[in-house]
């Protein structure tokens, strides 16, 4: 195979990829969602969240008993590099908050492998979303990275809802009329406050007008437009122009305040709760718990899973997953203190569902003597001294 027949954008449209608009990727533009304050708290939720949580190479076997048994591997150079230090540049935690807000906002995220000769294990490098395009050739996937072609061995990349399993719907493409109305309401709204007035309204001349003097009021009226702000001058109109202003009709305002991107649309694009983003003012305390809860379920879990997917997958050789070894996320410690998770995990320990010593760590704690050994719920009856009494054993 030709490297350079891979350049070819008919390559992509063969095998029917859907192309990025790449000017949807364009920040601070009209279509980007982070000038939206609840999508901007929404992504930073899911970020840090799941940026927080403690990184290791896990190994799972089994004894001779058949039960199961786990090993962290702490010294494992991919559990030095996710913990220490990921590149010369950024912390590793920084790195997965990145990586994490990408997937969010973009629904495609890009973590690059650079290898140096100095080093076992590669640096890893976020790649912005919009310099990348994945495509299939060959039953093969590649990706695009501006104009150099890396293999799917190269590159860790997660992604959200799809339509194809290998890359995720371009969400900016997809909602891109929300967040225009959003950006536009918000520069509207703007301007108002700053100019104290719209200029809105009809020209009326008693007699007709040359096209240069057209241009002149055309010029005047941009020149008092673009003059400083909140001055709340008049402007002079020449040739004996009559102004009359017309007012929005009681249609167009709701049609303006129906433009914003509100809160539930941010909710259901980003997938949390609105507790995520401080949207529910009255709620109690118990309703707010279990709605955060959910959050770690139904949001912050898929995306753990596919991060611990990539990294397993991208960082660990085919012999070490083979052996049971997997890249994972410590995602109890999203609980830690959480009091209904607590008294949920000592059931479980009491139940012989946990050991002593995994609670210990999910809390953050040492372990404990005899902490590696599951506990064994029986049923005792209390012996008694009285042989008289029913149901009495004599001591």
């Amino acid at each position: 195979m030709e490297w350079a027949n891979l350049y070819s954008w008919k390559i992509m449209q063969i095998v029917d990829i859907p192309l990025y608009d790449r000017h949807s990727f364009l920040q601070s533009g009209p279509t980007d969602p982070l000038a939206n304050p609840p999508f901007f708290c929404a992504r930073n939720y899911v970020a840090n969240a799941i940026s927080t949580l403690s990184r290791s190479v896990v190994q799972y076997t089994y004894d001779s008993d058949g039960n199961s048994l786990v090993t962290r591997h702490h010294q494992h150079p991919v559990s030095k590099l996710l913990n220490f230090k990921c590149n010369d540049i950024s912390t590793p935690s920084k790195l997965i908050e990145t990586w994490i807000g990408h997937e969010v906002v973009h629904n495609n995220a890009y973590v690059r492998k650079v290898y140096r000769k100095d080093k076992s294990t590669p640096d890893l490098v976020t790649i912005p979303p919009q310099s990348v395009q994945p495509f299939v050739f060959d039953n093969t996937k590649y990706f695009k990275i501006d104009e150099e072609i890396v293999t799917a061995n190269d590159v860790l990349h997660i992604f959200g809802a799809s339509n194809n399993g290998f890359c995720g719907i371009n969400t900016l493409d997809l909602f891109r009329d929300k967040y225009a109305k959003y950006r536009a309401r918000s520069t509207f709204t703007l301007n108002y406050w700053k100019n104290g007035t719209y200029i809105r309204g009809v020209l009326e001349t008693p007699e007709p007008l040359t096209e240069d003097q057209i241009k002149q009021i055309n010029k005047d009226l941009e020149a008092y437009k673009a003059s400083e702000p909140g001055t709340g001058g008049v402007p002079i109109l020449p040739f004996g122009l009559k102004w009359s202003n017309t007012t929005q009709s009681n249609e167009s305002s709701q049609l303006t305040q129906l433009a914003q991107l509100d809160e539930n649309e941010v909710c259901q694009i980003v997938s949390v709760s609105p507790a995520a983003i401080y949207a529910l003012k009255d709620a109690n305390n118990n309703a707010l718990a279990q709605l955060m809860r959910d959050d770690v379920r139904t949001s912050l879990r898929p995306r753990i899973e596919r991060i611990e997917d990539a990294l397993t997958f991208g960082l660990l050789t085919t012999e070490e997953i083979e052996s049971g070894y997997r890249v994972e996320l410590e995602e109890a410690s999203l609980s830690r203190g959480d009091p209904e998770a607590i008294k949920l995990s000592i059931m479980e320990v009491n139940a012989g569902l946990k050991l002593p010593n995994q609670h210990c760590a999910e809390q953050g704690r040492g372990p404990i003597d005899g902490g590696n050994v599951a506990r064994m719920p029986v049923a005792v009856s209390q012996p008694i001294n009285n042989p008289n009494q029913t149901g009495g054993v004599q001591q």
